[in-house]
């Protein structure tokens, strides 16, 4: 099973409005990963953990990973986004503020998360801005463009890639349309590696992310990852790894992992309740249960 770990911005301490329940974010994030590893995350033959984090702490997180874990654990690090171009040929430097896919490789990172729901409302942000209008459909089938030109950027890169989809409340009615376009349009072409595992979709939808929102049931999760593998599979003529994000958390994850059509999971928060935060010992809970649903439905 696979496991991906978003830490949002555990770059900011919560006196200043992050989570990062240190002072020193970097501090924070070694300790972190050097508990997951004394709790045995990642031991590569039962689960392998990617741990997503921002720009600011990717560098300590490889460091991390390098001085504390075995290189044969199934621990890897991974940025949340890449930029849609990357440097090469006469492009060497034009990225002020961007993540270039080659600068996230050279770093030690192996993995890219692209598509996440907060990255798909920020470039649908811009557009509306533009525009002056609420995005309607033109507007998210371009923003699922771009999420595909990431994708390429970060495979060009010698990355893999999470590629997150998911609806809003308001694209319920519209669920397979909805998912089709994201896959397809950003996945095209790329059905080699859909096929060798170096993309892997996370299903997100988006209505039940963050405190206090309700995740849908287990059975609805495997039906709809079903409906995300038979559109790959359709379309694409690959047949992908999906793990399931929002809301994933030890009291639902044996239940999901008993769900044929799901292969992992993606955790952003494990303590849900104020102050919101993210505990080691609270994932291998998580893991723990996801691991012990996956036995009893290879059983």
């Amino acid at each position: 099973m696979q496991i991906f770990v978003n830490l949002k911005r555990f770059d900011v301490p919560r006196s200043r409005g992050g989570v990062c329940p240190g002072e020193d974010p970097a501090a924070w994030i070694d300790g972190m990963l050097k508990r997951c590893i004394e709790l045995g995350l990642g031991d590569g033959a039962r689960e392998t953990v990617v741990f997503l984090l921002p720009e600011s702490l990717l560098v300590h997180g490889v460091s991390a990973l390098r001085d504390h874990s075995d290189p044969e654990a199934g621990m890897s690090i991974g940025s949340q986004r890449v930029h849609w171009a990357d440097v090469g040929d006469a492009n060497f430097g034009a990225f002020t503020g961007s993540l270039p896919a080659s600068a996230v490789a050279t770093m030690g990172c192996e993995w890219a998360m692209i598509g996440h729901s907060e990255q798909r409302n920020d470039r649908l942000h811009t557009i509306s801005a533009f525009t002056g209008e609420p995005a309607g459909r033109l507007e998210r089938q371009a923003v699922d463009s771009m999420m595909g030109e990431e994708v390429t950027a970060a495979l060009d890169s010698g990355l893999r890639v999470l590629l997150c989809v998911g609806e809003t409340a308001d694209e319920r009615d519209e669920l397979v349309d909805v998912l089709r376009s994201q896959i397809v349009t950003a996945l095209g072409g790329h059905g080699d590696a859909v096929r060798d595992g170096r993309v892997v979709l996370g299903y997100e939808p988006v209505w039940a992310i963050g405190p206090g929102k309700v995740p849908p049931a287990a059975d609805e999760i495997g039906r709809i990852a079903a409906t995300i593998k038979h559109v790959a599979v359709t379309d694409l003529r690959a047949d992908p790894a999906v793990v399931y994000g929002g809301g994933l958390k030890r009291s639902n994850a044996a239940d999901i992992a008993r769900q044929p059509s799901v292969d992992g999971g993606l955790v952003a928060l494990t303590n849900f309740d104020p102050p919101v935060g993210f505990d080691p010992d609270e994932l291998a809970h998580i893991v723990g249960e996801y691991a012990r649903g996956a036995e009893v439905r290879s059983s």
